[in-house]
């Protein structure tokens, strides 16, 4: 099925439908109203979206290396294609396999000093009265399972997909420690997440700033009837240098900063110096997100404009960043002293 074909074909069965008693014997009146039918005053403009809740999941260059894809699928998605740079870029994979869930699954339950064992693809969580009552419900649980994150499942197994109930409760209470503090147990040693970070990792070289921002623009198409459109993206962002002079990574570089393990301990003396200076240094780092928010915009536009084009709707579209842009996470990976 074409969606975009569906489409077309849906607003053209309403259009005829809606032409069907509408007479107007006045001529300025009927041109205005069948200038407004024609710009698609009665149906909005197909809407592209992302959801953000995906892991990342290679590229497909990564998928055509081992074989899960035709050779000719690494041509054609490509994305960032210029003049120069006819090829564009490998298109980053977003998804919700097993392998995915399974490591946000243990990285939050051992950060929250829950015990989990495993065997045979299979886990159990050993879910007590020492566990949080807020994780318990999060759960769904108030004593030990056992779960698998790929089917088929053993008998007396709860399936621990990306949409399952346990998981999105799982991630639920992970932002809520991340955002609000009072919801942290005062009894763990630290929070399960946090917005803001520093450790030592061999994934860097030099000291990297790496922000989690929500770019937002107001995007209106020809043809909308002057409908104004507000659209959304998170995305990690590292850069090296200060916010004065910030020289960014790449998107796929940055978004791979976001799996860096730490590698070495950091004395609290140091942490506590260095979230100080992220933190004095954070209204710097929006200003130089602002500066680079036209260049997302116009990503935007491009993407935009392409599900247009499919759906052969005429007409280009206007997008501007909305001012101020969010930091929703500020972290410090620091290069291992080596030595």
């Amino acid at each position: 099925m074409d969606v975009f074909d569906l489409r077309n074909r849906l607003v053209d069965d309403y259009a005829n439908y809606t032409r069907s008693f509408i007479t107007i014997a006045e001529p300025r009146i009927k041109t205005y109203v069948e200038q407004q039918l024609q710009q698609g005053v009665l149906w909005p403009e197909p809407l592209l979206q992302l959801n953000p809740s995906f892991f990342p999941g290679g590229t497909i260059d990564d998928w055509v290396a081992d074989g899960t894809l035709h050779p000719e699928c690494a041509r054609i998605f490509r994305i960032n294609k210029t003049d120069v740079e006819v090829t564009g870029q490998p298109l980053q994979l977003h998804t919700g396999r097993g392998a995915e869930v399974a490591r946000f699954f243990r990285a939050v339950l051992q950060t929250a000093q829950v015990p989990l064992s495993e065997k045979a693809d299979a886990g159990t969580v050993q879910i007590s009265l020492e566990t949080p009552r807020a994780l318990r419900e999060a759960l769904g649980r108030d004593e030990p399972f056992s779960g698998r994150f790929e089917l088929p499942l053993a008998e007396g197994e709860v399936y621990l997909g990306r949409t399952s109930p346990m998981i999105e409760g799982l991630a639920g209470w992970t932002l809520d420690q991340a955002l609000d503090p009072a919801a942290r147990d005062p009894r763990a040693p630290r929070p399960v997440a946090a917005r803001c970070g520093v450790i030592r990792t061999a994934a860097v070289q030099t000291r990297v700033t790496l922000l989690l921002a929500r770019f937002r623009f107001h995007l209106r198409a020809a043809g909308a009837a002057g409908e104004t459109l507000l659209c959304e993206e998170i995305a990690p962002l590292a850069a090296t240098g200060s916010a004065a002079a910030p020289h960014w990574w790449s998107g796929e570089d940055s978004e791979r900063l976001l799996a860096a393990l730490p590698d070495s301990n950091l004395g609290q003396t140091l942490i506590d110096q260095q979230l100080a200076l992220l933190s004095a240094a954070l209204p710097a780092w929006q200003t130089a997100l602002e500066a680079v928010s036209g260049e997302w915009a116009g990503v935007q536009r491009e993407a935009h404009e392409r599900v247009r084009q499919a759906a052969k709707t005429a007409g280009r579209v206007a997008i501007e960043p909305v001012l101020p842009l969010d930091i929703l996470g500020a972290y410090l990976p620091l290069p291992v002293i080596r030595g």
